[in-house]
């Protein structure tokens, strides 16, 4: 039922008549498991909505009351995409320290560029299918998770934090990040961003002592 109640949102006769129906929806699935997603869904729009009316806080205040990543039943893409959202919100409001806190929720380990899978591995794949197939078995065809927009999304968040705090070092190593990412190597456009890399290198070098980090970095800035 509150899926299809959501689905009317959209139909709503006005602002205010959209309003009164999401704030029926979140406290009918207020403390409810299995209609946790539907809930933090309808949470965004009202999210969203404040913001556009200008009430940068009170959207800020409205999603992060979630904590997406406590829900098992929520893809893991549209989770870190909640996260993302957040962190953006607390950014814009400029709450450092709980853009920084959320920031950390997300696993660097989904965004990591996975490895290339050769020839012959995707023929072993594709011939283990066939067999299970053959058998009776329902093999779905495998889907690839392209997280791509969310990396990129992700270290440009890093990278705001890390500059407003000064750490320059840190910066590097998430624009590093950021060039470590097929789409970015693959469009000559977006190779512009080792400009911005470079000048941080050069920044960090300036305001930071002899350490190890800064011998390393002086010494291999691509091996971050």
């Amino acid at each position: 039922m509150v899926q299809v109640v959501m689905g009317f949102l959209d139909s709503t006769p006005d602002l205010e008549t959209k309003l009164s129906v999401i704030e029926t929806l979140r406290t009918v699935t207020e403390g409810k498991i299995f209609v946790e997603v539907e809930r933090a869904r309808v949470t965004r729009i009202l999210s969203n909505i404040k913001k556009e009316q200008g009430d940068l806080k009170s959207a800020t205040e409205t999603l992060c009351e979630l904590q997406v990543e406590t829900f098992g039943s929520m893809e893991r893409r549209e989770k870190t995409e909640f996260i993302l959202a957040q962190v953006a919100l607390c950014i814009e409001s400029e709450d450092w320290t709980q853009a920084g806190i959320l920031s950390r929720k997300i696993n660097t380990k989904y965004l990591a560029r996975k490895p290339k899978k050769t020839e012959e591995q995707l023929e072993k794949e594709k011939q283990d299918r066939e067999k299970k197939r053959a058998k009776g078995e329902d093999v779905p065809e495998p889907v690839e998770d392209d997280v791509t927009d969310l990396k990129l999304r992700f270290y440009e968040q890093q990278i705001t934090l890390a500059k407003h705090d000064d750490k320059y070092l840190d910066a590097c190593k998430h624009y590093r990040q950021v060039l470590d990412t097929e789409a970015v190597e693959e469009d000559p456009q977006k190779l512009h961003s080792v400009s911005p890399l470079d000048s941080l290198i050069s920044i960090h070098m300036c305001s930071s002592g002899s350490g190890s980090p800064t011998h390393h970095l002086l010494c291999h800035p691509r091996s971050l």
